[in-house]
């Protein structure tokens, strides 16, 4: 039984508001005082659909409890905040992805494409944890997805909520925001595949700093939904991959089933074959054509800022050119970028080696060795280090 007077949850500060109603952050004394998020209903009618889908609903409460993934906002249950039933989420300190970017009805510059990629892998992520959960989230947009300040992982927000919010039955309930819904979204045929249209749609808009389907009027933004063909995504922005092009434009097809398939195989067309594009540029050196496998590099790494195996190539090919300058800086991008791998690491330290940079090139390799080497580079290691240490003594 509650002691008299206690709460719960002790207020901290407005997180913001949106249809649902008011999300907030707090103290959950149940929790020692930890930092967690609550959804404040609107009103009474959408507190009662909150009663009635998280207590009644079972199949949508286990649901949600099944979602533990990194690109997910966890769900924590429910409990009473000022006499209120309110959702308990996980807090994520950071922003969402409309504040990043600025409100849908302006011109603005798109998003750095490496960074849209990677927030874009992060949420797709999310959604094949979600899909393979049986739940549809039926509201993706910016305002719901997150983005953890520490280290810019993008978390998707607020499963439930539109199917919560439906049960209403009040005008404007439909599942999802209209610049971001499927055409068979109008019509009450949502399907797993309405999701992928929607992260389509957010990523042709950070991806070319537009929507591809803009109007005033409700009405008219409908039928441009479902009849016209938005602008190609590398026509609003020249500076797109073909590939990225393809994949927004394959997300925004009228037809679910000529979209992907499932939000796996999104995922895996946003993922770069990095093993065939090495091949490709090393193939590209060895004709005499190290401009051109130097281009094809430079260009998948501003896609994919995060793949150390191009890093490594790059900077082989910088070696193989005498451009020593130049593969100390793509290695030290890459040891940035890539902070865990071991491997970028030790190719930095053989190069400042090569340098006469021997300081530096064992500050790096003891980076390398903590972070754990296979067997032969060990080896070689610990020969590199000894010798070093020789030659100083």
């Amino acid at each position: 039984m509650a002691r008299e007077g206690w709460e719960r949850f002790e207020l901290v500060r407005s997180l913001g508001r949106g249809r649902f109603g008011e999300t907030l952050l707090v103290k959950d004394n149940e929790e020692g005082g930890g930092l967690v998020a609550i959804k404040v209903p609107l009103d009474v009618q959408t507190e009662d659909a909150l009663i009635n889908e998280l207590i009644n609903a079972a199949v949508l409460r286990f649901s949600l409890k099944q979602m533990y993934h990194p690109n997910l906002v966890r769900y924590l249950g429910f409990g009473r905040y000022e006499g209120r039933c309110v959702m308990v989420m996980e807090y994520v300190k950071g922003t969402d992805l409309r504040k990043l970017i600025g409100p849908p009805d302006r011109s603005r510059r798109p998003m750095d494409l490496g960074l849209a990629v990677r927030l874009m892998q992060h949420t797709c992520a999310g959604l094949v944890a979600a899909h393979n959960a049986r739940l549809q989230h039926n509201d993706i947009k910016p305002e719901n997805i997150l983005i953890r300040a520490e280290d810019q992982t993008a978390k998707l927000t607020d499963f439930g909520i539109s199917k919560i919010r439906q049960s209403t039955g009040t005008p404007g309930t439909v599942a999802g925001t209209f610049p971001y819904m499927a055409p068979e979204s109008f019509h009450g045929r949502s399907c797993f595949e309405s999701d992928i249209w929607s992260l389509g749609v957010t990523f042709y808009e950070i991806a070319t700093g537009r929507l591809p389907f803009f109007s005033e009027n409700m009405g008219d933004l409908m039928r441009k939904i479902e009849h016209d063909d938005p602008i190609p995504p590398r026509q609003a922005n020249p500076a797109l991959e073909s590939h990225i092009d393809k994949l927004i434009s394959r997300a925004l097809e009228k037809n679910p089933r000529q979209r992907f398939r499932s939000a796996q195989d999104m995922l895996s067309a946003l993922e770069v074959d990095v093993d065939r594009h090495v091949v490709e540029a090393r193939d590209l050196f060895n004709q005499g054509k190290p401009e051109e496998a130097e281009a094809l590099l430079k260009g998948l790494l501003n896609s994919h800022p995060c793949e150390a195996r191009l890093y490594l190539c790059l900077g082989e090919l910088y070696s193989r050119c005498l451009r020593y300058g130049e593969g100390e800086k793509v290695l030290a991008r890459g040891g940035e970028n890539c902070p865990n791998d071991a491997r970028v690491k030790f190719c930095l330290a053989m190069l400042l080696d090569r340098m006469k940079k021997r300081e530096q090139a064992v500050s790096v390799l003891e980076q390398a060795l903590a972070l754990g080497l296979s067997a032969d580079q060990q080896r070689q290691a610990d020969r590199l280090l000894a010798g070093w240490k020789a030659a100083g003594s």
